[in-house]
């Protein structure tokens, strides 16, 4: 399903997919000089445009690649910025710029082309978040450290995602499932519903907590499906499906830079820190499983944290650039 544009949109689109792009229509002309916003962001779409062409030639269109050749190329542009600033795409509307103009090209280009579907790619490095909107208007935030697939299966009917990592996501309404696959074989079924999902490859469980609407979890045949406020966990060690009892808010709290811990071992605590700041923590003297904690984190950095949890527990640290140390008094 091709995702609804605005009408300045529609207009942006079909600026620039006119041959003679040197004419701007009236009414794009006048949205342009509302404001300086309006201005910088017209710029941008033009840039993003410009990288996108390059990808394309004149009868086929590669959508993948012109996604993974405008990620490589705002990677560039924005490395060293802050962590909470969102590195892939999102500094003044990149992120929608770059969906919109990518779909609108995959619109005029498919039509020539005999590929059977059209996908996109995008992920997050340690310590970066980002958040999309996928073609079908699926809305997804994904946390560090996470990668995601989409494509449209047209013989099947079937909108399909890849995902590996952590991402909340807001599911556009379709009569196409949408059908999500993790690294250990996990699928999740799902129409329109919203939800998070944490996979990462690394981690010994996938956990998937549901909001509202309705999803079915799948593992070779073993299916659960949740209600809204349930959780689902997919043991990969023993190969086990089941509902576990579990606050929703905790699952989501990464959106508000939370970490909630429920009897949470300082191993586990550790993994998330680690995506969360982009540092290598050690842990000695075995103490990762013999402390645990309890309560909620919000810290503006990995100092603040270290801190909090030397005053908690019988732990001290070391820190040495991106490496931590971290071991008993």
């Amino acid at each position: 399903m091709a995702k609804d544009f605005s009408p300045i949109e529609k207009h942006i689109g079909d600026y620039f997919l006119n041959e003679n792009t040197n004419l701007i229509p009236p009414e794009l002309q006048e949205w342009i000089d509302e404001s300086e916003e309006n201005r910088l962001r017209f710029e941008a779409y033009r840039k993003i445009w410009n990288r996108i062409d390059k990808v394309y030639a004149v009868n086929t269109f590669d959508a993948k690649a012109a996604w993974r050749k405008t990620n490589k190329a705002n990677c560039r542009n924005l490395a060293g910025q802050k962590r909470k600033i969102q590195i892939i795409y999102t500094v003044s509307g990149i992120a929608a710029s770059i969906l919109l103009l990518v779909s609108l090209a995959s619109l005029y280009f498919t039509g020539r082309s005999s590929s059977p579907a059209t996908a996109v790619e995008i992920e997050t490095g340690y310590g970066n978040r980002s958040s999309i909107v996928l073609p079908d208007g699926t809305h997804v935030r994904l946390n560090a450290n996470s990668k995601i697939s989409y494509s449209y299966n047209a013989a099947a009917k079937i909108r399909e995602v890849n995902f590996n990592g952590e991402g909340f996501f807001e599911v556009a309404k379709d009569k196409s499932p949408l059908v999500i696959t993790t690294p250990d074989g996990l699928q999740i079924k799902v129409l329109g519903t919203t939800f998070n999902l944490s996979a990462y490859k690394d981690d010994e469980t996938i956990e998937t907590t549901l909001i509202e609407g309705a999803i079915e979890m799948d593992v070779s045949g073993d299916k659960l499906l949740l209600k809204p406020g349930e959780t689902g966990m997919y043991d990969k060690t023993n190969n086990v499906l089941k509902p576990v009892d579990k606050t929703a808010a905790y699952a989501y709290g990464w959106l508000n830079d939370k970490i909630y811990m429920d009897n949470m071992p300082l191993s586990k605590l550790c993994e998330k820190l680690e995506r969360m700041y982009d540092v290598n923590i050690t842990l000695h003297n075995n103490i990762g499983e013999k402390i645990r904690y309890n309560g909620v984190i919000r810290e503006e950095n990995i100092n603040d944290v270290l801190d909090a949890l030397q005053k908690l527990s019988n732990i001290k640290y070391k820190i040495k650039g991106k490496n931590i140390s971290l071991m008993p008094k």
